[in-house]
């Protein structure tokens, strides 16, 4: 029973048809990522598998006429020396405050005007200025202008203005490249983008094991010359794959910068007391929480406060409490007063009662009068003539 083999980049099976490079299966997604990578970082440029270039129309029924076409148009500007490649450097405030920055073609000495595929304007290939005309067609014109090269080499010397070369930038020593560096902090060993690998300081070529990172004649792995801390290769063990030596040299660096072991316990021991602060705080906010939820379940040690509907019901439990003691009270102030009747003889004074409907005073009302009717007449049933 034969199985799908699985990619060597995604790991997934491949169901359907897939490359075999290097006796490494590769699904065809995977292997078109390859080339979309290179368009998109010139560090990745050109595609390539076990450090071996990948031919783009050998596998053109795989990348497709789009990505092709895209894949050799980056192939023509990342093969140009970088000194001598040429942006389009149109820009349109309201809807393109940032030059347009498409690749346009190799700088020359005459006055050629090229026209940029993405926007359509031309740009010249000697002062690299832009235009927009439109009685002009073609890829390559000449249009009259005031062209001097010296202008953009006045305009980079201008922003490098009171910054210094081996200290705050730097130039790629390889021909064909030219890139500017900077380096804020870290190790002064750069490897660029056109894979060569220099001095940040003295903007040579260097390799490992020349002995360029020595004190006796070469520059500091760290720092800057002249600088008391700058460190410097004491021996030829340091390589720049050992993570080890990168930790190590990192830590004496920090040790230098905040003078020395004593500083950095101190640091540490503010961290260690920000962290234990940062977990008591979460720990009381965790049991906030969970006395929330139990308020809200009705669960709990019995000290929280009642649920909701608990408390509905207390609240009614308490009415009637107060409407039975309302009730006592009446009663007691009616049994009262039919005393008060009883003892003085008198029906007048039921009669600050007012109109009421209460059974109770009706019968103390009627209680009242045969009272009355008795003491006077002495005869319950006698009526007054």
């Amino acid at each position: 029973m034969s199985t799908n083999p699985t990619c060597t980049t995604c790991t997934d099976p491949i169901p359907g048809p897939h490359l075999l490079i290097e006796r490494n299966p590769i699904c065809h997604p995977c292997f078109r990522h390859l080339f979309t990578l290179a368009l998109t970082s010139e560090s990745s440029f050109p595609a390539s598998w076990a450090d071996q270039p990948l031919s783009p129309s050998r596998y053109a029924h795989i990348l497709g006429p789009d990505l092709l076409r895209a894949y050799r148009a980056k192939a023509l500007e990342y093969t140009t020396p970088l000194q001598e490649r040429v942006y389009c450097a149109r820009t349109d405030p309201p809807r393109r405050p940032a030059p347009c920055g498409a690749y346009v073609g190799r700088g020359r000495e005459d006055k050629v005007c090229v026209r940029c595929a993405e926007c359509m304007w031309y740009t010249c290939l000697r002062c690299e200025e832009s235009f927009s005309t439109g009685d002009v067609a073609g890829e390559e014109v000449e249009i009259w202008h005031e062209c001097d090269p010296r202008m953009n080499a006045e305009l980079e010397e201008r922003a490098f203005g009171g910054l210094v070369r081996g200290v705050d930038w730097q130039f790629c020593p390889n021909g064909k490249c030219g890139r500017t560096v900077e380096l804020s902090d870290g190790c002064n060993h750069i490897r660029c983008l056109c894979r060569a690998h220099f001095c940040f300081v003295c903007g040579g070529f260097v390799r490992d094991g020349e002995g360029h990172w020595r004190r006796e004649g070469g520059c500091p792995r760290f720092g800057k010359k002249g600088d008391e801390r700058a460190i410097y290769d004491d021996n030829d063990s340091w390589n720049d794959n050992d993570d080890v030596g990168d930790e190590e040299r990192a830590g004496e660096i920090q040790r230098r910068e905040y003078g020395g072991e004593a500083a950095l316990g101190r640091a540490f021991e503010v961290q260690m007391s920000m962290v234990e602060e940062a977990r008591r705080e979460l720990q009381e906010q965790e049991a906030r929480r969970v006395k929330f939820r139990q308020r809200e379940s009705g669960l709990g040690s019995g000290s929280e406060d009642p649920p909701r509907r608990h408390r509905r019901r207390r609240h009614r439990d308490l009415g009637r409490e107060q409407d039975v003691g309302n009730e006592e009270r009446l009663n007691h102030r009616l049994h009262r007063r039919k005393q008060e009747v009883f003892h003085s003889g008198s029906s007048n004074q039921a009669s600050e009662y007012g109109p009421r409907k209460s059974l109770g005073l009706r019968n103390l009302i009627r209680d009242a009068v045969n009272t009355a009717e008795h003491l006077l007449f002495g005869n319950p049933n006698a009526r007054r003539g």
